[in-house]
């Protein structure tokens, strides 16, 4: 499964791993030839050779060959404590040392005594060999090689996981209960709290880890495949780690956003020496920075982008989303529609305010200049000015780099250059709805109704077919009063939000759960004020 995409994107031939073990006829034929042959190959040249080359002249080159071989299973033996450590947290038992010991003692016994005048006499038929060599493997595993495993239920957590993941492709569903169970099969007592902090700080770990082995290791490959493959890993990796975190609003959902879309997409352009972390001149600090963080660091001299807003604005905004969060405190009291409207407002206000803190330590501490993340949407005066000019200005920047341009370059030498553009928005919106889609999916952890792909696809047609008629010449006769279009672009977001952005939200209980992380974090820190006090 690994090997396979390397070889097909590479086009080169890759050796074999395996080569029907259960054929062997000695254990010399089943570890040195059919078993795991890229452990072989490099225990080959990094132990086995040179202990031979030191020992072949006190010893001889029979004995030093022995001494080699059984060197290599003891190496050996001692990386599989190590891999049993790292799977069962408890103290070694050193039983699947002594396996790599005993087949090292026997296979180089086996050797000698094949080279000998004994083995050149005496030999037995290959099927009495290969069932010695099966039966002499299966019986030392059931010895030494598993009961390590089969105590601490490694093997249950193992099938475990595989079910869970088959059920997962099945259904595309994630049982809820599912987490709490593998909990106490791992017999962990389940303190929700504890579990959330433990299951951020790690995949957060994982993340920081990540992005260190991208700056250093890929960084220094030559951008295309090569570099492209070597960061793969990592992207199925930041794909996964949202499944790793509890499903909350604020933790899953900003995590999610930040590095399943941003920092996957970032990375990507980056395989290609394109987007904002291809810049030679990037530490390593500003690199992790601009790939964790939804920021785009300002190139010298460039005036097109906006400036950052004031304090005063973010701060107006902050009273305001308090404000429209102790509103939400009455829900039930308020009509269905007015409270989406109120939703509408907490989206843009909570997504600003989140963005900026973000960014802000990452200007202050790296004194850098970033690009401002949002430019005050609800003065749009159309959709092309919501989406393109005006509103998550980070997520408009990726696309335009990772899938509007390269879109656009294809579909114009085919369409033409206006269909070819039009072509290109639309496969941004979808790549969009399709990230959303995975978003909603972290958050609610059930199956997908697809309804928030419709609404972006529903956008990405308007958008598209707005901007087709704005270049014709029915567009440039007739143009719209700046505040009747920004009624009409206003009102059509808020509608289509309506019917097709916030319904699964609401049915998951999404917005009650991420309104009551905000109560629990205000209620803490008044708690800390008057502690104080």
């Amino acid at each position: 499964m690994f090997a396979a995409p390397a070889r097909a994107l590479l086009k080169f031939e890759i050796e074999p791993q395996f080569d029907e073990p259960y054929m062997a006829t000695s254990l010399q034929d089943f570890w040195g030839r059919r078993w795991n042959l890229m452990v072989s190959c490099i225990l080959r040249p990094s132990v086995y050779e040179p202990v031979k080359m030191v020992l072949g002249p006190v010893m001889g080159k029979r004995w030093g060959s022995a001494c080699a071989m059984m060197a290599s299973f003891a190496v050996s033996g001692l990386m599989h404590e190590l891999m049993y450590s790292y799977l069962t947290r408890v103290e070694p038992t050193w039983e699947v040392s002594w396996f790599s010991v005993v087949h090292g003692v026997c296979t180089a016994l086996e050797v000698v005594v094949k080279n000998s005048e004994l083995g050149e006499k005496w030999r037995l038929n290959r099927v009495v060999f290969w069932v010695l060599t099966i039966g002499f493997v299966m019986v030392t595993c059931f010895w030494l090689f598993f009961p390590q495993l089969v105590r601490n239920r490694v093997d249950s957590r193992g099938i475990e996981e595989l079910g869970a993941a088959f059920q997962l492709f099945k259904d595309g569903v994630i049982n809820r209960s599912g987490f709490k169970n593998r909990l106490t099969m791992y017999d962990v007592a389940y303190d929700p709290s504890k579990m959330i902090m433990k299951s951020f700080c790690i995949s957060w770990s994982a993340i920081f880890a990540s992005l260190v082995y991208s700056y250093f290791i890929s960084k220094n490959i030559k951008p295309g495949k090569i570099r492209l493959i070597s960061l793969l890993p990592i992207v199925l990796l930041f794909t996964l780690i949202p499944l790793n975190l509890f499903p909350s609003p604020n933790i899953c959902g900003i995590s999610a956003f930040f590095i399943t879309w941003l920092a996957n997409f970032k990375l990507l352009l980056f395989a290609f020496d394109k987007g904002p972390l291809s810049s030679p001149s990037l530490s390593l600090v500003q690199f992790i920075s601009a790939a964790s963080l939804p920021i785009k660091i300002k190139k010298p001299h460039d005036t097109q982008m906006g400036t950052l807003k004031s304090p005063l604005n973010y701060a107006i905004k902050f009273v305001l989303l308090t404000i429209v969060i102790r509103v939400c405190e009455y829900r039930s009291s308020i009509h269905h529609n007015l409270l989406l409207t109120i939703y509408c407002l907490f989206i843009y206000l909570n997504t600003e305010i989140l963005l900026a803190m973000f960014a802000t330590p990452a200007r202050v501490l790296l004194k850098i200049e970033i690009e401002p993340q949002f430019d005050e949407p609800y003065l749009s005066t159309s959709l092309q000015d919501f989406w393109g000019r005006r509103w998550n200005l980070m997520v408009s920047s990726i696309l335009r780099s990772s899938v509007y341009e390269p879109v656009r370059s294809i579909a114009g030498l085919v369409v033409g250059k206006r269909w070819g553009s039009a072509c290109a928005m639309l496969a941004s919106f979808v790549v969009s709805a399709l990230m959303h889609e995975l978003i909603y999916f972290y958050l609610t952890r059930v199956e997908p109704t697809w309804e928030v792909s419709w609404f972006f696809v529903l956008h990405g047609v308007c958008t598209a077919l707005e901007v087709l008629v704005k270049k014709s010449e029915f567009g440039e006769k007739w143009r719209l009063n700046r505040l009747v279009s920004g009624v009409l672009t206003i009102g059509f977001v808020m509608g289509t939000s309506f019917w097709l952005f916030f319904p699964q939200l609401v049915r998951n209980k999404a917005d009650l759960r991420g309104l009551e992380e905000y109560r629990i974090v205000s209620q803490w820190l008044n708690d800390q004020v008057v502690r104080l006090i």
